[in-house]
């Protein structure tokens, strides 16, 4: 598992790394969008027996996940 998330957070550098600060409205959305997966793979580090779970999501519990 740990090899994986580990992986996951190469593919976030190597995406970080590859941001053009000159163009400041994809940069925002692209960091914005590394956010949401970064707080989704620190959820799974933290509770490693619910990754075969399915995500939580407004839709199913009413409530934002996060």
């Amino acid at each position: 598992m740990y090899s994986k998330v580990l992986r996951q957070l190469e593919v976030l550098q190597a995406d970080l790394e590859r941001i053009d600060p000159a163009r400041e409205s994809d940069a925002s959305d692209k960091v914005a969008e590394m956010a949401v997966a970064l707080r989704r793979l620190m959820r799974r580090v933290a509770t490693p027996d619910d990754l075969a779970a399915p995500e939580t999501t407004l839709a199913t519990t009413g409530q934002a996940a996060g």
